[in-house]
Formats: C-alpha cells, sequence, structure tokens
C-alpha cells in the first residue's frame, strides 16, 4: 500500500525509501470486519473489501502531509457529498469547497471560501450553512457561508466578531456562537439574516462583562428537551478563565452550569471543541474524543464503550444513535494504524457494532445515503509528523450498509 508520495523534495532519498518500505495492514485479519451487505448503493463495492476508497477529496488543494487535509466533517446536501477541510490554526486558506459527482465519479470545487477553514456543515431549513471559523478578510465583521440549492453567498452579518464557531435555528431565529472582540458578546441572534442583534449574557442576575479578556467565545450550542444552551468561554493570561453552559430564557443566556469542567478533552484532536452533539431519547450526547451524556446540561455522565475507544462522530439516524470510534494500535511493522467501528444503540444503554475494520488513519467524520456510509479519514490534529504524511490522510471511504 502506498504512502508518502508527496513528501517535499528537501527530505532525502534514503528518509523516502525507509518510509516507503513501511507497508500498513489495511483491512487486517486481527480485527474481525463485516462482508458487505448487498443493497442499492450511491458507491460500487470494492470486490473483497468493506470499504471503497472513494479518493483523497483535497488532494489538489493541499499536499499530502499536513493537518488541512483532514476531513473535519462530511455531509450530503442536494445530491452531492461534500468534505469539510483546512487548518484554522495555522492560517490556512483560502478553502475549496470539494464535493463528490456521483455522476461523473469525480470530486470537483464548488466554490473557494475566503476562510482558513471549514469545520461543520450545518443544514438548516434545506440550506448549508458554514460558519465562518476564522476569515480571510477583515476581522471587524464576522462571516459565514450559505448554500442555497446551487447558489453560494458569503455573507458579513456579525460586528466586532473574528470567529464563528457555531450556528442554530431555535424558536425561528438564527443564533450564531462568535469569537468576539473583548468587551462584547459573542452571541448574536437574527429573523431574517439581513440584520443581527447582540444576546446579553447573565451570571448571578448581572451582565457578563468580556472587557479585557481577549478569548471571548461561544463554541457551540446544544438543544434539549426544548431548551437552548450555549457553551460560553472566557480566557485571557493572567486573570480567572471560565469555561459555562448558558441556557437561552427567551431575551438573553443566563447561567445554567459549570457541567464542561467535569468532561476531558485529552482526547481532542479536532479544533472545535466538540466533534458533535446530537439529541436522542432525552439525552444530549456529546463527543471530544471522549463520550459524554447528559440530562439536565448540569451532570455530565462518561460513557466508555468496550475497549475504550475514542469516539469521534455521532449521528441519529431514524430511532438509532450511531457513534463512531477509533483505535490506535501499532503493526507489526511497528507504524501507527487504527481500528474504526460504528456503534449503534436504542437506548444509549448497549451498543451493538455494526462494522468494523483497520487502516492506517482514524475515521474522523461520517455521513449517511443510500444505503451507503461515507467516512472521513485522517489524523486530526494529535498526529506524529510523520503520519501527516500518509496518503490516506483525507481520505473519503464508502461502505454499503444499510442503518
Amino acid at each position: 500500500m502506498k504512502h508518502l508520495v508527496a513528501l517535499l523534495l528537501v527530505i532525502t532519498m534514503m528518509l523516502i525509501t525507509t518510509a516507503c518500505s513501511s507497508d500498513q495492514h489495511i483491512g487486517s485479519t486481527t480485527a474481525p470486519s463485516q462482508t458487505p451487505t448487498t443493497v442499492p448503493s450511491m458507491v460500487p463495492s470494492t470486490e473483497g473489501q468493506l470499504y471503497t476508497e472513494m479518493g483523497v477529496a483535497v488532494e489538489q488543494s493541499y499536499f499530502s502531509g499536513g493537518v488541512m487535509r483532514n476531513p473535519w466533517d462530511v455531509e450530503m446536501y442536494n445530491g452531492r457529498l461534500y468534505v469539510a477541510s483546512g487548518n484554522y490554526d495555522t492560517n490556512a486558506g483560502p478553502v475549496s469547497v470539494w464535493y463528490y459527482d456521483f455522476d461523473k465519479k469525480i470530486w470537483e470545487i464548488d466554490t473557494i471560501l475566503p476562510d482558513e477553514q471549514i469545520t461543520r456543515f450545518n443544514i438548516i431549513d434545506s440550506k448549508m450553512y458554514i460558519p465562518g471559523v476564522d476569515p480571510k478578510s477583515s476581522w471587524d465583521m464576522g462571516t459565514y457561508y450559505r448554500l442555497d440549492g446551487t447558489e453560494w453567498e458569503t455573507i458579513l452579518g456579525h460586528p466586532n466578531a473574528a470567529h464563528n464557531f457555531d450556528i442554530v435555528k431555535y424558536d425561528g431565529k438564527l443564533f450564531a456562537g462568535l469569537g468576539a472582540k473583548e468587551g462584547c458578546n459573542p452571541i448574536l441572534v437574527t429573523t431574517d439574516e439581513e440584520t443581527w442583534a447582540p444576546v446579553e449574557m447573565y451570571k448571578n442576575g448581572v451582565p457578563v462583562d468580556t472587557t479585557g479578556y481577549t478569548y471571548v467565545r461561544v463554541y457551540d450550542f446544544f438543544t434539549l428537551k426544548g431548551e437552548l444552551y450555549a457553551y460560553f468561554s472566557l480566557s485571557e493570561s493572567g486573570k480567572p478563565s471560565y469555561r459555562e453552559i448558558y441556557r437561552y430564557d427567551g431575551e438573553k443566556f443566563v447561567w445554567h452550569s459549570d457541567m464542561i469542567k467535569q468532561m476531558s478533552f485529552s482526547r481532542r484532536n479536532t479544533y472545535t471543541h466538540f466533534h458533535q452533539r446530537v439529541e436522542y431519547k432525552g439525552y444530549q450526547y456529546i463527543t471530544n474524543g471522549n463520550f459524554y451524556r447528559t440530562a439536565d446540561m448540569i451532570t455530565a455522565e462518561a460513557i466508555t464503550l468496550g475497549g475504550d475507544p475514542e469516539v469521534n462522530d455521532l449521528r441519529v439516524i431514524g430511532d438509532k444513535l450511531y457513534v463512531l470510534c477509533s483505535e490506535e494500535y501499532t503493526t507489526d511493522e511497528g507504524n501507527a494504524a487504527f481500528y474504526n467501528s460504528l456503534q449503534m444503540t436504542t437506548d444509549g444503554v448497549d451498543y451493538t457494532e455494526v462494522f468494523r475494520f483497520s487502516y492506517p488513519v482514524r475515521a474522523l467524520s461520517f455521513t449517511y445515503e443510500g444505503g451507503t456510509v461515507f467516512l472521513g479519514m485522517g489524523f486530526g490534529t494529535k498526529a506524529a509528523s510523520t503520519h501527516l504524511f500518509y496518503d490516506e490522510n483525507g481520505m473519503i471511504l464508502a461502505i454499503n450498509q444499510v442503518l
């Protein structure tokens, strides 16, 4: 199996030869795998393999090494499979929006955004939204991107904000979670996407004061039992820092809990604080590499699956919750590799493995359409420098499996 073909010319031929001689065990028999289910599918199965490699969507945008090649999210929209990429930590960009054309069977660029990274795709009212996590343009006005059918629009709608981390619809309004300037509110709301207004935040009956803080951020929104919550982070060198949950009371966000302090971020391998969060049967399920659920946004209950894998993505499909897992191991040749699996539950207590396979990189994201599971494969942000040069970093896999 090939990897390391796109190394920079400054690396010596000795290193290239050594690296290329280390084969990875894809589909290793040491991890039980499942025979592909015969179903009407969007991508033909590869004979003898659980998965089909669809190629690296962003291969023409980024060389094989680099965090920016990671598929942070994958999403089906308007008959196309979209893939997120980029790296806002190292000022990459502009970032291309790549999609798979199932008729032509090729990856194509839909548009190019003036941003450093796509972190997530949010589908709201049949439109696809991309929060502008780190725009290449002025930081005086925060940005987001909207795809309505086939028409893209870049919207400068968030004053006093450098970053847009999340967008959610609640009670007929759109809320944006921002990285705001010091002294400003990190949550804005709109009813028409023409005018955005700040939403006040209160703690102990008084407005939250962000004056003197550089990092004023709302990273994620959560909806649980009809309520809207926000994850608020406030930090500055030499000052007290806060990581808290706020609840929307219809007019303002009020302090709700310090649940975030109960959660470990030791396995986080994306730049977003939470890889995914979904509501399922009275609980909010949250993953940041570690796996949690909460019934009240006050107490976080840690969930440990068999083998204690890291959990990288979550989806509710029908009446089932699906959990995407990865477990790192070392091959006989001494190379890093991963057992990747999709697990399913109908009650949040008992989990059943749907499929399992080994691959040189971890499964970071997934989506499902038409009897096919699509997986975004990459190392994330936690990888040794040599790992980033694997050809499989950024690969999109298809597994024909009815969920």
